[in-house]
């Protein structure tokens, strides 16, 4: 299995470590293990994260996981999407396409500002919005030279990094499924109260996120359990 970036998760009052892909084989995974029912593997996971995670099933197989995971399995779903990334919005949401999204969707902007929607904006990537995109590329540009100097030398992009920054002017989003951005957001978008917004949304209450500490150095999240 190939993964681009990997966080670990740890909660004290488990055993299990749970590792957190850029790409949809998680998707995958916990899809066959639903399909199988393998409930003691499901049942000890804390949650699912994906970042960049495109679409790989239709309204069917949507629901399909929906159920298992409001029905069967307590643990959350998230999908972090980093603003103008195009492999969330493939293959399209429409009526050639019919794929579909599940779980709660963090959406984050390129000022590395998180919240949770519905959808993620400009869901299929349509031309209309090119002018909008072009105008962000020039920003990330732009922060990648300001970055280091703000937040720390360790924020530094390498020299490929900022080459794939300058083709995204001519094709927007070019490098934005990249690992670089979702790990800056992960550091300087991390906040724990969208962790605890997102509990909310898919429970009704707080849950195990209730205490949250997240290592930006180490890039963890150690999850303390309710008292």
């Amino acid at each position: 299995m190939k993964s681009n970036i990997s966080l670990r998760i740890y909660s004290e009052d488990t055993k299990n470590i749970s590792l957190y892909f850029l790409q949809g084989c998680s998707v995958f995974i916990t899809a066959v293990l639903a399909l199988h029912e393998e409930t003691q593997m499901l049942e000890s996971l804390e949650g699912v994260y994906t970042f960049g995670q495109p679409r790989v099933g239709d309204e069917k197989f949507k629901n399909f996981m929906e159920n298992q995971l409001d029905k069967y399995y307590n643990f959350k779903y998230l999908r972090f999407v980093y603003c103008n990334d195009l492999i969330p919005r493939l293959p399209h949401d429409d009526s050639t396409f019919l794929f579909k999204h599940f779980g709660t969707c963090l959406y984050y902007n390129s000022c590395y500002q998180g919240k949770i929607v519905e959808e993620e904006p400009d869901k299929n990537y349509i031309l209309l919005a090119v002018i909008p995109r072009i105008l962000n590329a020039w920003w990330e540009l732009l922060r990648s030279f300001m970055l280091p100097y703000m937040e720390g030398p360790d924020f530094a992009e390498t020299g490929l990094l900022k080459f794939a920054r300058f083709v995204e002017l001519v094709f927007p989003g070019f490098a934005a499924h990249g690992p670089q951005d979702y790990v800056n957001l992960t550091r300087l978008g991390f906040p724990d109260n969208i962790l605890i917004q997102a509990s909310r949304k898919i429970y009704g209450k707080v849950s195990s996120f209730e205490e949250i500490k997240f290592d930006r150095e180490n890039h963890v999240i150690t999850q303390l359990p309710r008292d």
